[in-house]
């Protein structure tokens, strides 16, 4: 019988653009029959040696679970890692039934893994942690330049208001920023696991497999 894994990944972005934008993988986590793993840098856990689990998993029919994994996860590792999961070996929790309905009742096409713990009475307080850390950068004057051009873009190219565009890029920027600060502090820390990047990394498959068990069940 076919493992269901939850996977996720934090990336090198400090731009507007969520897909485009990234440089490289900073990390892989893996959660499988309660037992989490961490890739990242080190040689004992090098993103190399999460590469090789995933095709290991692949090969063997598992699924992957995750949040919006189809849209993000999946193609970065096939960008980054020449890595393809199969579409039928995906799980994405965004696509799941009662998530539909959520963006049907607030009015949303789109809908954070932050807002379905909220609706559910899940814990994601590990992504307020890294918020606290992005506002730091919000108000930066490159951020603000940045988040001018990314503004300018989508109302050219989506039609989006301009106010709203340029909110919305400087907290992608800001996050981006933030990610990767404490990636880089993580690395100092030797790869601590008290440091908050390490936190928000392992926290997120966490809480996007108790959001698929209990979503499993509504």
């Amino acid at each position: 019988m076919a493992e269901i894994i939850t996977l996720d990944i934090e990336t090198e972005n400090t731009g507007y653009d969520i897909l485009n934008d990234n440089k490289s993988i900073l990390s892989i986590q893996l959660l499988s029959n309660s037992k989490k793993i961490f890739y990242s840098g080190s040689e004992k856990n090098s993103i190399d040696e999460g590469k090789k689990e995933l095709i290991s998993h692949i090969e063997q029919g598992n699924k992957f679970l995750g949040f919006n994994i189809r849209n993000f996860d999946i193609p970065m590792l096939k960008k980054f890692l020449d890595i393809e999961i199969p579409s039928e070996q995906i799980i994405d929790i965004s696509e799941m039934k009662p998530v539909s309905e959520m963006k049907r009742k607030i009015g949303r096409k789109r809908i954070s893994l932050f807002q379905v713990c909220q609706q559910i009475g899940i814990d994601a307080g590990h992504k307020t942690d890294m918020d606290n850390l992005a506002k730091q950068f919000l108000n930066l004057p490159n951020v603000v330049e940045l988040a001018k051009k990314g503004a300018h873009e989508w109302v050219t190219t989506l039609g989006w208001g301009y106010d709203f565009s340029f909110d919305l890029a400087k907290k992608r920027i800001a996050g981006g920023m933030a990610i990767f600060d404490s990636f880089k502090e993580f690395v100092n820390s030797g790869g601590s696991e008290d440091s908050l990047f390490y936190r928000y990394a392992m926290s997120d498959v966490d809480v996007e497999h108790a959001v698929y068990e209990k979503l499993e069940h509504i």
